[in-house]
């Protein structure tokens, strides 16, 4: 993406490219940090999940969606443990790698749950014992099934989303609008 946006990389193993002009440069780095770098100033713009931005609680200004990336955050269960509403997880415990998102959904559906908050492999945590149920990010659901686990109920829709911090919006947009046309972004 960095190459299609004219960014040349200064060396194979760097983090970092330069635009041609040198005005600005592109960073890799995880997905979960760039609504920090963003949001701090430290990267005028950021590509990541929608479903990290809204993790993070981060404020940036969400300048676009991108067309890949496509997932759903989900409450999901055993196919054969009686979970097949929201509701059904009462008093239980629920496993993911989005605590915030999972108790804001809980909270908001007066639902009492212990939420155990996991890096990874969160489909493995029912099988182990450690969760009644999950809530985690699928694309197809294929991960959910090979694991004896079914779709109880979709919270969020997700997709990449190009984010800035309001000043770099406001200071580079016809910038940004250029790297939007060329990502193939529609406008939020």
């Amino acid at each position: 993406m960095a190459k299609a946006l004219g960014f040349c990389a200064t060396d194979k193993r760097s983090y970092f490219s330069v635009s041609p002009d040198g005005k600005f440069r592109f960073v890799l780095i995880r997905a979960s940090d760039v609504p920090y770098y963003v949001e701090n100033g430290f990267a005028d713009l950021g590509i990541t999940g929608a479903d990290i931005v809204a993790e993070s609680g981060a404020q940036v200004v969400r300048v676009a969606s991108l067309p890949f990336g496509f997932c759903r955050l989900v409450l999901a269960a055993k196919a054969n443990n009686g979970v097949s509403t929201a509701q059904d997880v009462d008093g239980k415990r629920i496993a993911t790698s989005f605590s915030r998102l999972a108790k804001d959904f809980l909270r908001s559906r007066q639902i009492s749950a212990q939420v155990i908050p996991l890096q990874g492999a969160v489909e493995a945590s029912i099988g182990a014992g450690v969760a009644d149920a999950i809530i985690d990010i699928t694309s197809t659901g294929a991960t959910l099934i090979d694991n004896g686990l079914k779709e109880v109920e979709c919270l969020l829709q997700s997709s990449a989303v190009l984010i800035s911090n309001p000043e770099s919006a406001y200071s580079f947009a016809s910038e940004i609008r250029r790297a939007t046309l060329l990502m193939g972004g529609g406008q939020k």
